[in-house]
């Protein structure tokens, strides 16, 4: 029997928090071996001092041992129910969108890919954007669901936020701007004009300016009205263009 796509993510996604636990653990006991190196002089001189690092250290030892051992716990069951799935627009259970989605997989994907682009024979990892016919997935630690009836439009802002050579993937809905962060520019513009098959460029002609995005998040975030009135202004000449070509 094929395994189902929420169970096959789920596992992915739990793989790579176990290794990136994996790595805080051994990053933590480096930090602790090079801070008694460091120390080891102060420790003669004073013992007091030294008891109460060792105190400490033990009990920040502890404390990363019983995190990572719990996540290690927690993420050894496959989600099959939705429980990893975060849900900004609550029009069903967890459980009822969970098995929405896994149906729209196995009647196809219309588009996977990772944000980061990897050589050929690299097992890839981190973040992934996936689309099926009902619903547009963030898939990172969780998976966000948002319904492609609440998409107003997607692109890729590239440049000077957070430095110039960053881009992120923006998704604007009727409630929030999401983002993810990537750091290949031609990877992500590429993966932006291929969602364009399937969710609408509203904007086209627009996003071919460098700034537009910008402005755009920025109308959205304090002028949603006159948002939606360029919105639907553009939204309206994208369907007139659509049946024109018809």
């Amino acid at each position: 029997m094929k395994e189902k796509f929420l169970v096959k993510e789920s596992k992915r996604i739990h793989k790579a928090t176990r290794r990136r636990l994996r790595i805080c653990t051994l990053l933590f006991v480096c930090f602790m071996v090079l801070l008694y190196v460091l120390l080891q002089d102060e420790f003669a001189r004073n013992p007091s001092f030294k008891n109460t690092i060792y105190s400490i250290g033990i009990v920040l030892i502890v404390i990363v041992v019983c995190a990572d051992v719990i996540g290690t716990i927690r993420t050894r069951k496959a989600d099959a129910q939705g429980e990893n799935l975060i849900l900004p627009y609550q029009d069903g259970s967890k459980q009822e969108i969970a098995e929405k989605i896994n149906q729209d997989a196995a009647n196809g994907l219309l588009f996977e890919e990772y944000i980061y682009e990897f050589p050929e024979g690299k097992k890839p990892y981190g973040e992934k954007i996936v689309l099926t016919s009902s619903y547009l997935l963030l898939c990172s630690t969780k998976i966000t669901v948002i319904p492609r009836d609440k998409i107003y439009w997607t692109c890729a802002q590239v440049g000077y936020k957070g430095g110039p050579y960053r881009v992120r993937f923006l998704v604007f809905t009727v409630k929030k701007v999401f983002e993810v962060i990537g750091v290949d520019i031609e990877h992500v513009e590429a993966l932006a004009n291929q969602l364009y098959e399937y969710l609408p460029n509203i904007f086209a002609g627009y996003d071919d300016d460098f700034n537009f995005s910008y402005q755009l998040e920025e109308l959205y975030t304090k002028d949603h009205y006159e948002f939606m009135r360029l919105y639907e202004a553009m939204q309206q000449r994208y369907e007139t263009q659509e049946k024109d070509a018809v």
